[in-house]
Order: structure tokens, then sequence, then C-alpha cells
């Protein structure tokens, strides 16, 4: 080691590199080689600064010897790239041979150097063989930061072994395989990053990993004393500036008062253009008669090294000016004693200061004298530094007092955001309204209000703020009892809207808004029965006083005190609160106001502060005397609303209520309707109707409203009887009941009273029409909805508007029903009239009476006429098609009961009474329960039984009773008619055969008498029969066609024989008489009523479609329709029979000849459709 500092580098024009190696012993007593190699450090001007040294633990390359020449050359490698990056003169400069010197020393393919710029972005600031686009990538990969300084080298061997995703191997430049990433640390940060890349896999040995780290050292060191070069750099220029800008004097002088050195700023306070041009000394700055004072100010220099105080400087132009100044000896590392001075006029400061004082002064004399209040604050902490005695009248606290106090101890809690706002924005520099308003509180514990008046200050040079305040505190009680009363007409404004309670809530804050010191307030108002309640607190919790009522007039407090407010002492107690209230009551005193209106007594306001609350001020009454006017000017007009409001709201009621009764259709839409009108005048109310029924003599529940509370009071079973309990005697009475609690109600019934829950009251209310009474209405409420005057006034309106409603209902639906009876009689008259099938007849008529008396089945049962037996006719309703072939023998239950009686049987339950087993079995079977049975007579004679089955208690009214025996009276017609009829229709049969017999009777003789025709009658009368229908005749005509085709000749009967059986050809005379016959058929048979629609053939049956038939030559559509149809089938079986002139013709000749004549002889559509009937 000697031996290398023996041979120490010196400055050369190209320094010689000295190299050795020498051993050195650890502690451990371990021997390692180190490889030294030096250079001197020289300056640009050759100077020595210093030695570079370099030293390698060469230990393995000595026991290696093979590997000893290269750790050589990487030294020598190593030791030219320290010199390059120290010869570097800027930060850039040192950029690329660091590069450079990282492939050559570790002999690397690739190398890059990241750095860091002043935002903390990464950058490659140099590389080799790398492409540019990467630039980016790789930078961006650096997984440091520049506060990471305990960031550590990473060595990569072969990239291939890391995730494809890896930054370093996504953005390693192709070819490349190992990567060593060396953190480049500075002295307090990361300053960047050493990458060095390989093209092939590479172990990095300790060695490498060695230098590279020396690299990175040194090329921090060299980074760091350029960073360092270039901020001192920095400084001085920086100073310079400074120095030469600086508006105060700064300067040096030797301990014999020459000026050595100054900056600008120093003749330009003397007043100089330029440097004297003999010595600068401090003498001829100073004004003659303190010129004296300099040997003394040297001297002080001397033995103190230090001196500080002001000078009085002449400049040329004789002004006399101030300066301050401060001066500091230094003897060490110069060659001989200076002195650096420091000065400043301060001329206009001391001006300033001047006027300060006397300013002040005239302040303080203001401020001792003035009576508003001023205080001066620090802006800091909010302590006072000062308070006048304007403050201490009007906070109560001496000047000494305020002066150990803050800003908060005296303003009033609800204003301290105020103030503090106002403070923070002073400190941010914001603008401020220079005045407002705030409360206070005195030492004796009163609110104040002052308007504060503010400005910025200094105060010992710290930032204060000084605030004058004036005690507004009658002035804003004023606006306050304006503000209140305007508060109070606004609320009276809304009262149509609102009511009472709103406007009582509003009065009490503007009551308390006028007196702070009430904490609560409460109004008592006077009612009906003489007595004052409470009707609206503020500030308890308590809900019993809100029930509280007394008597005023006992207590003396209004009469005694002329009616203006007064205060008194324990107030709960001399207003007669229950004695539990007064006593945990802590009030002490409390203002009462009368609330009068034209000598009348609407109540009281009643303020109330507690022991600790300051007692109530004497202006306090008198604010409040004007307050108490004009709040009881608005509960008087308020409860003239309500009333009008009220009476509006009963007239609207009625107006709505009489509006959806007129909208009505049965009895069920009148109770809807009156309970609808009850909800609306009683919130919450239970509602229930009871109507009377004559005929069982109680009244039944008819509608209800009320959930829970409906179920418990009234089933839908119960009953109530005149003259018992609330309702049967307000039923009998007919005037209303009313009651508090009907849980407890003795009056009211048992059954009711239990399930009623406390304290739930209301009314019972007649409904009534103009001569009688007609039900009752329940009304049950809970107590907080308990039933006024007004209200229990409209509900008798609306009760008696509904029962007169009821009546009109009622009668109109008796009309209605006497309607629907005539409309079920016209019914069944109609079906009696247009048939006179009895089971037809009757199965309208059951149908009709189920619906008529809503029952579930009907049945009629006959008389047998040779049996004393009824049988099942017709029925409707009935689960058992087995009924139909009942049978009842006459004086058995049920129907034969009814027939022996000939009386009508009404049973309300079958199952009170004993019935044969098949009676029983069937009743059983369909489920019915009630019955009622009505005989069938007619002319006298039982005609049978009608019966009215029910599967529930069913009864019938007389009236209802009455309409069945007529319907009956109707069945037993219809059944009587029936008969008639099938009488009738016996005869009617009997007279046809016998007609029809003698026609045929007719048609054979004409047949004996002409034997050419024999035969030809049938025939003709069956194929006309079949045309006719097949051309659409009716069934009802088909009879009368076959009457006429039967009698088509019978005029023959008047031709001579000789013409009818000559047989040759007829003479035109004898012709004429042949022609006569259809004339002949006519006159015989015209006279015979039975075959009248019969005629069209035996008198037209010759006459032909062009006209040219007999007898009269008629012409197309003018031939009835019958003779037409009975003309073609004539001709046809005449051309297919044998004659004595003419063999018959053939089937298919004879049709061909009628379908040559179509439209000429014939009808075309006959024709077509005989035709037609032929070939199928």
């Amino acid at each position: 080691m000697r031996a290398a500092e023996e041979g120490a580098p010196q400055c050369t024009p190209e320094p010689e590199v000295h190299q050795t190696t020498f051993r050195v012993r650890l502690d451990s007593g371990e021997v390692r080689w180190l490889a030294h190699a030096c250079s001197a450090l020289c300056n640009e001007q050759g100077q020595f600064q210093g030695r570079i040294s370099v030293n390698v633990d060469i230990t393995d390359e000595q026991r290696q010897g093979a590997l000893a020449l290269h750790s050589q050359r990487q030294l020598r490698a190593l030791h030219r790239v320290v010199e390059r990056l120290n010869r570097a003169a800027t930060i850039e400069a040192v950029y690329p041979p660091a590069v450079e010197g990282a492939l050559e020393v570790l002999e690397a393919s690739r190398a890059a150097l990241v750095c860091f710029d002043a935002d903390g972005h990464p950058h490659v600031a140099a590389a080799q063989n790398i492409p540019q686009n990467l630039y980016d990538a790789i930078a961006n990969s650096l997984p440091w930061r520049p506060d990471d300084t305990d960031a550590l080298p990473l060595w990569y061997a072969d990239l291939q072994a890391l995730p494809e995703s890896h930054p370093w191997k996504r953005h390693a430049p192709d070819g490349v395989r190992a990567l060593a990433v060396v953190p480049l640390l500075g002295r307090n940060q990361l300053l960047g990053a050493l990458l060095v890349y390989y093209d092939a896999p590479h172990e990095f040995t300790e060695s490498e990993r060695d230098l590279a780290q020396i690299l990175i050292t040194n090329l921090s060191a060299v980074l760091s004393h350029l960073q360092t070069e270039v901020a001192l750099r920095e400084s001085e220029a920086r100073y310079r500036d400074l120095f030469n800008n600086m508006e105060d004097v700064v300067g040096l002088h030797d301990l014999e008062g020459r000026i050595l050195a100054y900056n600008p700023a120093t003749l330009r306070l003397l007043g100089l253009e330029s440097p004297p041009q003999e010595d600068f000394l401090l003498v001829d700055t100073l004004e003659p008669s303190v010129r004296p004072q300099l040997p003394e100010y040297l001297a002080r220099l001397r033995r103190e090294g230090h001196v500080e105080g002001k000078a009085l400087i002449r400049r040329p132009d004789g002004e006399a000016r101030l300066w301050e100044y401060r001066s500091t000896l230094r003897t060490e590392g110069v060659e001989r004693p200076i002195v650096r001075f420091f000065a400043r006029d301060v001329t206009e400061r001391e001006h300033a200061l001047q006027a300060l004082k006397e300013s002040e002064a005239r302040f303080r004399a203001l401020a001792e004298s003035t009576v508003a209040a001023i205080c001066v604050a620090s802006l800091h902490d909010g302590y006072l530094v000062y308070a006048n005695p304007g403050a201490q009248w009007l906070t109560g606290y001496t000047q000494e007092e305020l002066r150990s106090m803050q800003v908060w101890d005296v303003v009033h809690p609800d204003h301290w955001e105020i103030v503090r706002e106002r403070a923070q924005a002073r400190l941010r520099g914001e603008p401020l309204p220079p005045r407002y308003e705030i409360k206070i509180v005195s030492k004796d514990g009163q609110e104040r209000w002052v308007l504060v008046g503010t400005a910025d200050i200094q105060w010992e040079g710290r930032p204060a703020v000084v605030g004058s305040a004036v005690d507004i505190t009658q002035h804003k009680r004023h606006e306050q009892a304006l503000e209140a009363e305007l508060r109070i007409a606004r609320a009276l404004g809304k009262v149509p809207e609102t009511g009472l309670e709103p406007l009582l809530v509003q009065i009490l804050e503007a009551a308390q808004s006028v007196v702070p010191a009430a904490e609560r307030v409460s109004i008592l108002l006077g009612d009906n029965e003489g007595n004052f309640c409470i009707r609206a607190v503020k500030g308890r919790e308590s809900t019993e006083i809100r029930t509280f009522c007394t008597t005023w007039d006992a207590q003396g407090l209004l009469t005694s005190r002329q009616r203006a407010p007064f205060v008194v002492e324990q107030p709960l107690t001399r207003l007669g609160f229950p004695s539990r209230i007064a006593e945990e009551d802590k009030t002490a005193k409390a203002i009462v106001v009368p609330l009068v209106v034209r000598e009348e007594v609407l109540g009281a306001l009643l303020l109330e502060g507690r022991e600790q609350i300051a007692p109530f001020a004497v202006q306090d009454l008198r604010l409040l005397e004007h307050f108490a006017t004009m709040a009881s000017l608005a509960i008087q007009d308020a409860r003239l609303i309500e009333n009008l409001q009220q009476r509006l709201h009963e007239l609207e009621v009625v107006h709505d209520f009489t509006l959806a009764l007129q909208q009505t259709a049965g009895v069920r839409d009148v109770l809807d309707a009156l309970m609808d009108g009850v909800r609306r005048v009683v919130a919450g109310a239970h509602t229930a109707i009871f109507l009377y029924y004559p005929e069982s003599q109680e009244l039944r529940l008819a509608g209800a409203q009320g959930g829970s509370v409906e179920s418990a009071l009234w089933g839908e079973n119960i009953a109530l009887h005149p003259g018992k309990g609330v309702g049967g005697t307000v039923f009998a009475k007919g005037t209303p009941y009313f009651s508090d609690d009907f849980s407890t109600d003795p009056n009211l019934l048992p059954e009711a009273r239990g399930h009623l829950p406390k304290g739930w009251g209301g009314g019972c209310f007649p409904l009534r029409n103009a001569d009688e009474v007609i039900g009752v209405m329940f009304v049950i409420a809970p107590a907080e909805h308990r039933l006024t005057e007004p209200q229990r006034f409209l509900l008798e309106s609306l009760t008696e508007i509904g029962g007169i409603t009821l009546h009109r209902i009622r009668l109109y639906e008796e009309t209605q029903q006497r309607l629907r009876q005539l409309q079920t009689l016209q019914v069944i008259a109609q079906a009696l009239t247009s048939s006179l099938d009895a089971h037809l007849t009757l199965n309208i008529l059951v149908e009709q009476v189920r619906a008529q008396f809503q029952v579930d089945a009907a049945a009629v049962f006959l008389l047998d006429q040779h049996s004393p037996n009824l049988s099942f006719i017709a029925g409707v309703g009935f689960r058992d098609k087995a009924h139909r072939h009942r049978r009842v023998l006459v004086g058995e239950p049920l129907a034969g009961e009814v027939a022996k009686r000939q009386r009508p049987l009404v049973v309300s339950d079958l199952r009170n009474i004993t019935l044969p087993l098949p009676c029983e079995s069937f009743v059983r079977r369909e489920g019915f329960q009630a019955y009622v049975g009505v005989p069938l007579v007619a002319q006298g004679r039982l005609k049978g039984v009608m019966e009215l089955f029910h599967r529930s208690q069913f009864s019938l009214d007389a009236s209802g009773l009455e309409f069945l025996e007529a319907l009956a009276q109707y069945a037993a017609i219809a059944l009587d008619n029936a008969q008639m009829f099938t009488q009738l229709q016996q005869y009617t049969y009997e007279l046809s055969v016998a007609y029809e017999a003698t026609i045929e009777g007719w048609a054979r003789a004409l047949e004996l008498r002409d034997r050419e025709t024999e035969g030809h009658t049938q025939r003709v009368a069956e194929l006309t029969v079949a045309l006719a229908r097949a051309l659409g005749v009716s069934e009802k005509e088909l009879p009368h066609i076959r009457r006429g085709a039967l009698l088509h000749d019978i005029g023959k009967l008047g031709v001579p024989d000789e013409i009818l059986h000559k047989p040759g050809p007829l003479t035109e005379e004898e012709w004429a008489i042949m022609r006569q016959h259809p004339m002949m058929a006519y006159e015989m048979l015209q006279d015979i009523e039975y075959l009248q629609p019969a005629l069209a053939i035996p008198l037209f049956h010759h006459e032909r479609w062009n006209g040219s038939g007999y007898p009269y030559g008629l012409k197309g559509v003018a031939i009835p329709w019958p003779a037409r149809i009975f003309a073609v089938v004539d001709v046809y079986d005449a051309l297919t029979s044998e004659r004595s002139y003419r063999k018959p013709w053939p089937r298919e000749k004879a049709l061909a000849y009628l379908r040559e004549n179509s439209g000429v002889l014939f009808d075309p559509k006959v024709v077509e459709a005989f035709l037609h009937l032929m070939t199928t």
C-alpha cells in the first residue's frame, strides 16, 4: 500500500496510469490480492485536483492464473471508462461514454442508460445497438421510481425462462437472451438504471457483478459531482443577480472606514450617479453632525464583531435620510479583516411610525371616550387584545376580564359559526361585508343584538381585527315583533287551507322570537263550555299537558290584571296544572298574555322561563302587549274562517251526499253513500246501519264500515229489537243518543259493549222518513275523533236525508218489484197465447217463478184425471234427474198436502218438520231448507200443484205470496187450456181423416167412370207432392197440393159419357164442353171451406206458360204456382200412359217433350226441377 502511495501520479499532458498489485490481510486472517490502478485528477488548467484510484480484488484471478489477464483487461477498460466519465463537462456528456464503457467492461452486445427526468418520468438517455422505437417500452419497463432508494440489481441469465408477459422479455430487442439491470443510485434518490444485454444466455460471475457495480458507482459519483457544480453555478448566478438587484444596501468596508465593495442600490440610495474617483469613505456618506460617532462604530466592531443601529445619511443634494444598518466583522479565511454591512433606508417608515403613534393616540382617546364597544382581536386565536370602556358597559365584563377572553366567550353560540367563517375568510384574503349583526351574551346572561363593523389591522406586528359594536337589541326586538306579526299575518292567510293549528304554532314561534328568554310557550283557548284548554305547545315533550283544561275565572288572573301581560311566580301551580306536572316542572316565572278581542277573553299566551334563564325584562311586556293584540285578532279571524269553512264543509258534504243519492239505484247504494258521507265528517269513524223489517219486527244489519271493530261490534246475524239497548231505544224514541265511551256505556247491548276498545265513543242516529223511523245508524270513533257539536248536527242532517231517500228507494223498489211481476205475468201470458203445449208453457212458468222469487228450484205437478196422483210435468233447478219421475198421492207431504187442502203451504225450515221417508230423502239429497207450495185451480177444479224450494232459509211476505197465487192461477189456466186443446186436436184429426177419405173416394169414383185414367190420380198426386217438396214448397202447403192433385179432374163428372168415352177425336163443340171441366170442378168445390186452399190445381191445371191454355188463358207467373207444378206432372203422366187413341210414349221421349216446351207451355223452373227429380 505504501508503494502505491509512493508512486502517486502527477499532472502531465497525458496523465499516466500507475498499476500495481499487493496483498492485504483481513481481520479474519485471510489474505486477499488487490490490483491497484491510479492516475492524477486535473482540472482544465492542468492543476492537480486529486487522485483517481481503483482497487479490484483479484484473489480468484491470482488463484486462477488463466483468468488473471482477463481481469486486468477488464480493469484497464473500467479505468478508461472512469477517466472518460470524469472528463465530461456536462451531465449529458456523461451518458454516451457510460453506455460505451458498459459494453467494453462487461463485454456485452447492447446497452442502454435509463434516467428519470425532473418530473420522475423515465427515458433512455443513451443506448448502443438498440432500435430507437424500443426506447419508450424499455424505459417504461423499469420497475422502480425515483424514491426507490433500496433498489437492487436484477440479473437474468436467460430471458427465455421468463413468462411471455414479462416486460423485459416483451420489450427486449430481437436476438437478446440475457439482461442485467443495475440501479443508478444518487445521494437521496434513484437516478435511473444501466441495462446490459447479451445475445446469448449468460451466467453473470461475481467479478462481472462487481465490475458493473463499480461502473455504476463511479457513474453515480460523476453525475452527483456534475449536479453539484451545476447547482453551485446556478446558486452563484442567483446570488449575483440578487446582489445586483437588491433594494437594500449590501457591501464591504475595512476597519479604517473605506468602502471596498457595494451593490448598485448603494449608489442609488446615496444619491450618487457614479462611484467616487477617489477612496470611497464611510465618513463622506454621513450627516456631518453624526460623523464624530464613526470611530466608536469601528471600535465596537473590533471589540464585539457585530453592530446594529441607525445612521443619518447626507445625500449630495443635501437631503438627510435615515438608514437602519447591521454590520458583521469577518476575520477568518481573509487576508485582512473586513466588515459586511447591510443597510436599509427607513426614512419613510420612521415618518409613518411617527404618524402611527400620533394616530394611535387619537384612536385611543376616541375609543376610550365613545359609548360604542370597540375591541381588537387576534386573527389567529381570537383572543381580545384590547377593549374600551364601551365594551365593558355592553358586556358587563371589566376591561381586564375582556383582555383574557376570546371572542367566542361573548358571542352567542348560535353565531359562533358566522364569526369563525369571517375570520377564515379574512385569512384567505376574501372580501367581506364591513357590517353584520350577531347576538352576544352579557356577563349576567342576557342576550343582546349588536351591529358590528370590522376592519383588518396589525396589532404588535400580528394580523388582527378591530371591531366596533352598537347595541341594537331594542331595534331588533321591534323588528322581530314586526316579523312575528308578519308571520302571523301570513299564517292567517293560509288558515283556509291549513286550519287553526298551524296559525297557533306560528304564534308560538313568533312569541319566542319576541321574548328569547321564554324557553317554553303554550296557548290556551276557551271552548263552548267555559273551559280554557291548551291548544298548542312548544318546548314541552310531555303529551299529558296537551289535554289540560282550566277555568280562568277561578284563578282571577285575567280580571285582576286588567287583561294586560304580567309576570307570575310558579305559573303552573297558579294556573291549576296537576300537582305532578307542576312539581316536576322547574319553571320559575312566566308571562301570562291575555288574548282579548272586544272585551271577549279568547284565552292566553303563556311564556315560561327556567330558573337559570335571566328574568323577563319590562320591555318584553310592552312588546307582548302589542303582539297579543295582533295574535288575538288573528285567532279570532282564524276561528271565523274555521267556522265559515265548517259551514262550507257541511254544505259540501250535504251537497255531495245529495248528489250521490241522486245517482243511487238501490238501498245498498244509499247505505254506501251515507257511510261514505259519515267518514268525510268524522275521520276514522266506524259506521253501522240497521233497517227495520215489519214482518219480523226487528232491526237487522244492512251495511257497515270500519275494519276490525265492525266484526267485533256487529255481526251479520245480529238483530236489534225496538225499545231494547241503544239502537232499539233510538228507534223507538226517534231521538239521537251520544256516548263518550261505548265500552263502558250500560245502555249498549252487553254482547257489543265488551268488544269495543276503551275510550271509543260516538252516537246513534234515527233514520226517518216524513212519518216514521225506518232504521238507526251507529257512528263510533276513537277518543281523538270525538264528535263535536257541528259534527253531530251534520250527522243528524245526513241521517234525515238518508232516511227520506231510503223510503223513496224502498217505494221505488216496490214499484220495480210490481213491474217485474207484471213483466213476468206478461211473459207467461204470451207463452199461454202463443203455444198450447203444456210442457213448453209450464217450463217457461217455472223459470219465471224461480227468477222472480230468487229461489233455487221450482216445479209443477199435474193431477191425474183418472186417479188421485200428482205427476211431475215441469221443473228447474234440481240436482237429481230422478225428480222427473216423482209421483205424489193427494194428501201426502208436501205437494199432496197442498192439493188436498187447496191452500198455499209455506215452510221456512224443512228441518223443523217430519216428512215421510221418500220425501225426506228427496229433500236431503237436494239440500233444500225452505218450501212454498200453491194449488193450481181452474174453474173450481184442481189441476195440480206448483212448488218452490230454496237451499237456505226463505220466507214470503203477503204481497209475494199473493203474486205467487196469481202465477199459480195462470198455471192452472195453462193446464186447462192444454187439456182442452188436446181434445180439440183429437176432434180435428178425426174430421181431417174423414175429409181425406171422402176426397180419395171421389177420385176413385172418377177413375171408375173413366177406365183409361185408372191409377192416374194417385200417380200424379204422389209425383206432384215430390216435385213441390223439391221446389221448396213448405210442408204446411203440401197437403193442400195433394188434395188439389187428387181432385184435378173432378169436373169431368159433369162431362157427358159420350164425350168422355168417345174413342175418336172430339169435335169443336165437344172440345168446348170438355174444356168446361175446370170450371165445373170449381163450381163443385168452391163452397167447401176445407178445400179452398186446394182449388188452384183443379181450376188452372190446363193453363199454359205462353197463355195458350184454358179456361182463362193465363200466362207466365199469373198462373198459380201449384197449377204450374201440377201441369208438368199431369202432361208427363198422360204422355207415358196408354190411351184409346195412341200408345204410351217412352220415358225419354216424354222428358224430351217437356224439355222442348220449357218456357213455351211450361214454367222453365218447374221443368228443370222435374227433369232433375226424374234423373236422380
